[in-house]
């Protein structure tokens, strides 16, 4: 197989791909919008290299352009080194999609499934293939294919407005749970990727004809207008590509209390209730009256206040000890999400000794932090801490922060 057909750069499309999804233990799983974000998101490193195998073909096409160029469709030829570069990355992007579905499909999964944003990536290997192209042709030289990949990178990742804009789809490092996609915002990215294209295609056309001067004019003016008049939103400050969805904490397990997640994290639903419920039989034993339910909250969505409040949902883990820092938010205070004016320190202070409680009473380490902590959790049956920790509680479930206190103070 000869070198034109950039063959050599399948496999590392492919693990790269791969790699850009797998990272961190790939927690999308389970997540439908946070999978195909991770999908797209994959273009961040496939995009480069695809530049870079465009220009590899580029140059070997190149050479043999005295011969073509006389030719009555010569002027096609970089078009179609473009073309057989953005196969490449399209096969890797197809494969790494498939897999990171069949992987969330097989978890506990749920939350919307905006697919349709999944056709921002080929349109931006396209786009990364055209400038690998237009770099190959116009310097034909073996260090092109070597600069091209971080050229694009850097350029997505700090070039200026609206470049990291066009050139970067994610990945999230969080939950998407409770966003949604933003489609203006996705049209405009995908409208400037095709001015993108088109002015790359351009570059590569052959001026000095005359019937291929006309459609290069015309193409050039086609793509210079389309991305100028997507780049004016897209560099206003509201041009974020998700905003606060109507997903709502609806996916719910165990009796009392309740624990309701967000569909979107379907995956944590059976660990986490199973770790509150653990914390509550512990509570319940000692006569601390829980809230009937704990809910999520989401970016559009703040549970009421008599429900308890659940914010780190990231772990599979369904020991007591996750259940105990869970549990200790009983009630949804508007202060425990106010920048202006947050709970007293001694509110948090006050969470942690409950939660530390609640693991030194079945004898595991209650982890304290000083030595009036340790001294009060080596003895978690004296009736003095059960009696704290009923009043401590209640005064969280009641939004009382000023009159909570530490038991050594």
């Amino acid at each position: 197989m000869n070198r034109s057909t950039g063959a050599v750069f399948a496999l590392p499309l492919i693990g790269i791909g791969l790699f850009a999804i797998l990272s961190f233990d790939a927690p999308w799983r389970g997540e439908w919008n946070w999978t195909f974000d991770a999908i797209t998101g994959s273009s961040v490193l496939t995009g480069p290299l695809t530049a870079s195998a465009a220009a590899h073909i580029a140059i070997g096409q190149r050479r043999l352009d005295p011969l073509v160029a006389p030719m009555a469709r010569g002027w096609m030829v970089p078009f179609r080194t473009g073309l057989r570069a953005w196969l490449w990355g399209l096969a890797a992007y197809t494969l790494t999609a498939g897999g990171a579905a069949l992987a969330t499909a097989l978890t506990p999964h749920g939350g919307p499934a905006s697919g349709w944003v999944l056709a921002v990536g080929p349109v931006l290997l396209a786009c990364c293939a055209m400038a690998g192209t237009a770099l190959g042709w116009l310097w034909p030289h073996r260090l092109a294919p070597i600069l091209a990949a971080p050229a694009v990178f850097l350029l997505g990742t700090f070039g200026p407005r609206p470049l990291p804009d066009l050139l970067r789809h994610g990945p999230v490092t969080g939950s998407l749970a409770g966003l949604e996609y933003v489609p203006w915002v996705w049209w405009a990215q995908l409208g400037g990727l095709l001015g993108l294209t088109g002015l790359a295609a351009a570059v590569v056309l052959r001026w000095q004809v005359p019937a291929v001067r006309t459609r290069g004019l015309g193409l050039t003016l086609i793509s210079t207008g389309l991305l100028v008049i997507t780049s004016v939103p897209l560099v206003s400050e509201d041009s974020s590509r998700f905003a606060p969805s109507d997903e709502r904490p609806t996916a719910c397990a165990g009796a009392r209390p309740r624990t309701c997640l967000a569909p979107s994290n379907t995956r944590y639903l059976a660990p986490t209730a199973s770790a509150i419920d653990k914390a509550a039989q512990v509570l319940e034993g000692i006569g601390v009256d829980l809230p009937a339910t704990y809910e999520q909250l989401l970016p559009g969505y703040r549970p009421p206040v008599e429900s308890g409040m659940l914010t780190a949902i990231d772990d599979v883990d369904a020991s007591l000890r996750r259940g105990a820092s869970l549990i200790a938010t009983p009630a949804a205070c508007t202060a425990w999400t106010d920048r202006e004016v947050p709970p007293p320190e001694v509110a948090y202070e006050a969470q942690g000794l409950i939660s530390a409680w609640i693991v030194a009473s079945q004898g595991l380490s209650g982890d304290p932090w000083s030595e009036e902590a340790r001294r009060w959790l080596a003895d978690p049956a004296a009736p003095d801490r059960i009696a704290w920790m009923r009043a401590a509680f209640g005064d969280l479930r009641a939004c009382r922060f000023s009159r909570l206190a530490l038991p050594w103070d």
